[in-house]
């Protein structure tokens, strides 16, 4: 593999070398987002129903986050994750202590480069409005924080300041602010200083290319400070809407600028990926540009993600190669934002080596997939399938593919052209791929099934896949939302399930008496008849605790599966209304 790998890079530079002398129309590249994963995965001491991030150190070994958790000191308190270094997993919160935190909420913090400055808001009874922004310092990263004091004129105002961000040299502070002068309900002021010795300055609205007539705010700054990311909400605030030109719920947003002399320009949405029907806060990218970092509200709950960020092809077609490389010579030494992806995906205004680097990079990761199909849906280890149809992405290379599937790991695993399980699958175009396991066995509730897509190269060539796995859905109704156990339920929210395996209609119940909600039948006056997903209640009351049953109801309609009972909380206070 070494040497395999050390050809093509030079194969790369010699490409490089000759296409500087190519001329090739562009079009413009752009990063884009990978496949996002549920942060309790990767760090699962942060806990979606209490925690949120609300910013890394920049030398990626401490993460600050916001927290409901007990074993504070009062409402919200701000908590801290470390570990000794990049390559270590992390360890335990750590509440930031008296110092720091109030009895009230102390929300949103911003750490300076150095790792010697942290600011957050509170709405602790010194300020100077509802929410204040403060300060606190420490002697070395490895002192603990000092009393924060709260930063005063002309930061803070009788209205809400809340959401601070300092740049990374400390010289460019941004937040959120509901004073009067803005554009909308709540906009992002700015302010700057000469020297971090400087008092700030007076702070300017960003103006109408960033802020608009709805809501922008949970501020935060790529860690080279040429994107400005934000949420635009409606249920942060008094906004009774989210900004236009989303995806249906609370959308985040970035703007950039070319350098950190330049304005910013218009900011426009992230996009469906990390956008949704959902509503998204707390925009943070990682210390090395590669993550974008988020949580979500959807359906009473809260979770939090994390998403690659990667370029794309600068010419348009989804994939890094000589063609992306050729187009990069055409720009050798320019200010030209379509190929400016390096040394973050964003560029740094100038293509050079950077970006080279970058384009290696990628492409380097790319040759695993050249010879292999990739990205299964279902996803590998995937629960609750109740479809029949499996689709992959093809490898580069590939022409068709031999497909195995089954309910025997060993055997899928095993298994050759030879063999029972084996189905032919011919590609007919690149990309992903589909194939109906209805024509290979008949799937069933609650089993576990493999399968394994081998790859046939041109010259007849068989590249092994690797053996994926998925469990079809049971006879019940499952995975609720809102979530067993949700806490900061809307009222208004809907109630949505999974549906069993072979359900037809659902008959829905429910209450605040657990035991009437478990023993109800169709006699009861809990019965609210079939339905499917999702069934609106109606409004329900604030602060209290919910049960909720769903049965399956098959075709023939005497055949029924009573479902578990569920709970969860309505909004009372918590972080839903800290935002």
């Amino acid at each position: 593999m070494e040497r395999f790998n050390n050809y093509k890079i030079s194969s790369l530079l010699f490409a490089f070398v000759l296409a500087l002398v190519l001329t090739i129309v562009s079009t413009k590249a752009d990063f884009t987002f990978g496949e996002r994963v549920n942060l309790k995965t990767i760090i699962p001491a942060i806990d979606p129903t209490t925690d949120a991030i609300t910013c890394f150190s920049y030398d990626g070994l401490e993460i600050y986050i916001l927290s409901l958790r007990a074993g504070g000191e009062g409402g919200a308190d701000l908590w801290v994750l470390r570990r000794g270094s990049i390559n270590e997993d992390w360890g335990p919160p750590e509440n930031l202590g008296p110092a720091v935190n109030s009895p009230q909420d102390d929300l949103s913090s911003s750490i300076s480069g150095d790792g010697l400055t942290l600011c957050f808001c509170s709405n602790r009874p010194t300020g100077s409005g509802r929410h204040d922004i403060y300060m606190t310092t420490r002697a070395a990263r490895n002192a603990p924080w000092g009393p924060a004091v709260n930063m005063g004129t002309p930061i803070n105002t009788s209205s809400d300041d809340v959401e601070p961000w300092i740049t990374a040299d400390g010289l460019e502070f941004y937040y959120a602010s509901y004073r009067p002068g803005g554009y909308g309900y709540c906009d992002i002021w700015g302010t700057k200083r000469t020297t971090t010795n400087d008092p700030w300055g007076q702070p300017v609205n960003l103006g109408p290319l960033v802020n608009s007539a709805y809501e922008e705010h949970v501020t935060a700054l790529s860690p080279d400070g040429l994107l400005l990311l934000f949420a635009g909400c409606r249920t942060c605030g008094s906004c009774p809407t989210p900004r236009p030109g989303g995806y249906g719920g609370d959308d985040m947003w970035m703007a950039r600028r070319a350098t950190l002399s330049d304005p910013w320009q218009p900011a426009v949405n992230l996009g469906p990926i990390v956008n949704g029907p959902a509503d998204n806060y707390f925009p943070r990218i990682s210390p090395d540009g590669s993550t974008l970092y988020y949580s979500e509200y959807l359906g009473g709950v809260w979770d939090d993600y994390q998403v690659p960020i990667i370029p794309i092809g600068f010419n348009g077609d989804g994939i890094v190669n000589l063609k992306d490389l050729s187009i990069l010579a055409q720009y050798w030494g320019q200010d030209e934002p379509s190929v400016d992806i390096g040394p973050m995906s964003w560029g740094d205004g100038r293509v050079d080596i950077h970006d080279v680097a970058v384009l290696v990079e990628y492409w380097l990761k790319d040759i695993p997939e050249l010879g292999q199909a990739w990205r299964p849906t279902p996803a590998d280890d995937a629960i609750n399938q109740a479809k029949s149809i499996l689709y992959w992405n093809a490898g580069e290379t590939a022409t068709a593919h031999d497909v195995y599937f089954g309910t025997d790991r060993t055997s899928v695993g095993n298994a050759d052209t030879s063999s029972a399980l084996y189905i032919e699958q011919v590609l007919e175009t690149p990309g992903v791929q589909s194939f109906s396991t209805k024509a290979a066995i008949l799937q069933q509730a609650s089993k576990t099934y493999n399968w394994r897509i081998d790859e046939v190269e041109e010259d007849e060539t068989i590249i092994k896949g690797t053996v994926w796995t998925f469990t079809t859905a049971g006879l019940k109704a499952h995975s609720p939302s809102p979530a067993d156990n949700a806490l900061l339920v809307d009222p208004n929210e809907p109630l949505s399930w999974g549906p069993g395996f072979t359900a037809r209609y659902h008959e829905v119940y429910l209450g605040i008496d657990r035991t009437a909600v478990e023993s109800a039948d169709t006699s009861s006056p809990l019965y609210k008849g079939r339905k499917t997903s999702p069934y609106t209640p109606g409004t329900l009351n604030k602060d209290t605790w919910y049960y909720w049953r769903v049965d399956e109801v098959e075709t023939v309609q005497t055949i029924k599966y009573k479902g578990d009972v569920w709970q969860f909380k309505t909004i009372g206070t918590g972080v839903g209304n800290l935002l």
